[in-house]
C-alpha cells in the first residue's frame, strides 16, 4: 500500500525547460563557452547536480556560484509552469506523505513552494549529499525522514536518472514523458508506470 508520493521537482513538478535554457546562457557567459555548443548537453544539464554543474561549467567557486544562481532563479521563475499545486493539495488531503527529492537547491524548491501556497512533509536536495541521482543514497534518507517502507512509497520524475534511483532504493517509479526525454528512453530503464503529467499519479494511486 502507497503511503508516500516522492516526486524530482524540476520538469516533473516544475516545468522548467525555458528558464533552464537561460540559465544554462547564464553559466555558458561566465565559462566563457558557446552557449550552442551546450545546447546539446541540455539533457545532462537537467540530469546533474548543482556542484557538478559548477565544476563542469563554471570557472566561479560554488558558493559565488550558488549566490548567482539562485538570484537568477528567481528573476527567471516566472519562466517556469508549475504543475504541482492541485496534485500535492489533492495528495495531502487524501492524507498522503509528500516528499521532493531533486537536484534543484533546497532554496530554490522552497522559494517556489511558498510562492504557489504549498506544504510538503519534507524536501531533499542533492546538494547536501556526496553522491547525486542516480545514486539512491538522497531518497533512501527520505524514506527515512518520512518514516515509510521502499514498498510504501513511489517517486515520480522526468529523468532516467530518477527511474533508476527509484529502482535502486526499491520504490515503485513513475516517469514523466515530455520532450527531453519521451516514452522510448524512459521505458529503457523499466519504470512501474509511465504518465504525461504530474496528475495522473492519481490514476495509479487508485488503481
Amino acid at each position: 500500500m502507497i503511503k508516500a508520493v516522492i516526486f524530482d521537482f524540476d520538469m516533473t513538478l516544475n516545468y522548467s525547460l525555458k528558464q533552464k535554457v537561460f540559465l544554462m546562457w547564464k553559466f555558458c557567459r561566465a565559462s566563457h563557452h558557446s552557449f550552442f555548443k551546450f545546447l546539446f548537453k541540455l539533457p545532462r544539464f537537467f540530469g546533474t547536480n548543482f556542484k557538478q554543474l559548477v565544476r563542469d561549467y563554471s570557472h566561479f567557486s560554488i558558493p559565488e556560484a550558488r549566490k548567482i544562481y539562485v538570484k537568477a532563479f528567481r528573476e527567471t521563475e516566472h519562466l517556469c509552469t508549475f504543475q504541482g499545486k492541485e496534485i500535492i493539495k489533492e495528495l495531502k488531503k487524501r492524507k498522503y506523505k509528500v516528499g521532493i527529492v531533486s537536484n534543484e537547491l533546497p532554496e530554490n524548491i522552497k522559494y517556489s513552494l511558498k510562492k504557489y501556497n504549498v506544504k510538503v512533509n519534507h524536501i531533499i536536495s542533492t546538494f547536501n549529499f556526496k553522491k547525486a541521482k542516480p545514486h539512491p543514497m538522497a531518497l533512501n534518507k527520505m524514506l527515512q525522514k518520512l518514516k515509510v517502507k521502499p514498498s510504501e512509497a513511489i517517486y515520480i520524475g522526468d529523468h532516467p536518472n530518477d527511474i533508476k534511483m527509484g529502482k535502486r532504493a526499491k520504490v515503485k517509479t513513475a516517469g514523466v514523458i515530455n520532450i527531453l526525454h519521451g516514452a522510448r528512453a524512459l521505458e529503457k530503464h523499466k519504470p512501474d508506470y509511465l504518465i504525461r503529467n504530474v496528475t495522473d499519479v492519481l490514476g495509479i494511486l487508485n488503481t
